[in-house]
């Protein structure tokens, strides 16, 4: 199961981002405990070499967002 989302999500990552891009509404964003989900998702999943920069970079940025949440 955890393989399956992170195909969808690693997908969803490498497609072409040329749209335009409309703010997230606060309903759509992120709360923490649907944050720590996905870092501990990620901690408990391998991956391959050629993803690692993108990985440890969404890592970065999720762990920032639980942060300013926690504050």
């Amino acid at each position: 199961m955890h393989n399956k989302f992170l195909k969808l999500v690693m997908g969803l990552l490498n497609k072409d981002n040329t749209q335009n891009i409309t703010p997230v509404s606060q309903q759509e964003q992120l709360n923490a405990k649907e944050l720590e989900f996905l870092l501990i998702l990620i901690k408990e999943t391998s991956f391959k070499g050629e993803l690692i920069e993108t990985v440890y970079n969404t890592v970065l940025k999720l762990q920032n967002q639980l942060i300013k949440i926690k504050k």
